[in-house]
């Protein structure tokens, strides 16, 4: 679960964030007149790989985030393994996987 404080002037930024990082059961909840807390479920596989990075883009440098976990903490998802080929041979150690939507 990842819990986002930003301005409310970003709110279009964060909420199209968290859609591209696959987040869940998106809500929003006003703190004051200028500043809502945004809560969603999200793969954590989506916020170790630059969410920081991208909220901090999306929001001017004033949004800032916490994660908890989940409820429930474990769910299913659409996954396939990437192969890598060169010279019409796999390389295994390159192989990967990937969430199917990606």
């Amino acid at each position: 679960k990842v819990s986002i404080i930003a301005p409310v002037d970003y709110a279009g930024n964060i909420m199209d964030l968290i859609k591209r990082r696959r987040g869940q059961d998106i809500s929003t909840t006003t703190i004051d007149e200028t500043t809502w807390l945004f809560s969603s479920n999200m793969p954590w596989a989506e916020v170790v790989s630059d969410f920081y990075d991208e909220l901090k883009s999306s929001s001017a440098g004033f949004a800032s985030f916490d994660t908890s976990e989940a409820d429930p903490p474990v769910q299913e998802s659409n996954l396939c393994k990437v192969d890598i080929m060169l010279n019409s041979e796999i390389v295994e150690p390159m192989a990967f996987v990937s969430h199917k939507d990606s």
